[in-house]
């Protein structure tokens, strides 16, 4: 069964899961969601799993559009993007004033943002087979702009494993000033290819 709908797997000459999931990928669907005789798998043993023979199993499957779901991650990201400057702000005033806990909260929420950005964008990419270099090109954006981030992150770890408040203050208020609104341009740039 396929989205609710039975798939002719003996006359489509589709004898395992794995080749049933190449036909969806074909028809441009992506597998969300699988059970096999009412279980699901275990997929840290999805290559055995895609060699199981769908003869005398029940295998349902639940697919999507990939562009849409790609679509919906962006949209998600983009907004998740839209708290985040004001939280990293409140982070860097509640630092200045020694309010540690506080702090944290609000840059929990602005790193989360960024971090759910970066997976939206590189999955986009490889839903849609596109190179992320050429999409950080299209945003205006230098190829190495996602390790620079990658950096400014590691730094911000250093500082908040050493609770460096001044470090901390000077990497939210300077090092990482644009990169919310280079994550929009990114973000901006992938919704054109959708």
């Amino acid at each position: 069964m396929v989205d609710q709908q039975p798939l002719a797997t003996v006359d489509l000459g589709l004898e395992t899961v794995g080749e049933v999931f190449s036909h969806l990928a074909r028809a441009n669907r992506l597998v969300v969601h699988f059970l096999i005789d009412g279980q699901p798998p275990n997929l840290d043993e999805l290559p055995k799993v895609k060699q199981s023979p769908v003869e005398g199993h029940t295998v349902y499957i639940e697919t999507a559009d990939p562009r849409q779901m790609a679509g919906e991650a962006i949209r998600e990201a983009a907004a998740d993007l839209e708290e985040a400057d004001e939280a990293k702000e409140a982070a860097a005033a509640r630092l200045r004033r020694n309010e540690f806990s506080a702090a944290m909260e609000k840059l929990s929420i602005c790193l989360s943002a960024w971090q759910r950005a970066e997976q939206a964008l590189v999955g986009t990419a490889r839903v849609l087979n596109v190179n992320l270099d050429t999409v950080l090109a299209e945003a205006g954006l230098p190829a190495a702009w996602l390790t620079i981030f990658a950096e400014n992150l590691r730094q911000l770890g250093a500082a908040l494993a050493a609770k460096d408040s001044v470090a901390l203050t000077d990497l939210l208020a300077y090092e990482t000033n644009q990169t919310t609104s280079q994550w929009r341009q990114a973000i901006a740039a992938m919704t054109r290819l959708l």
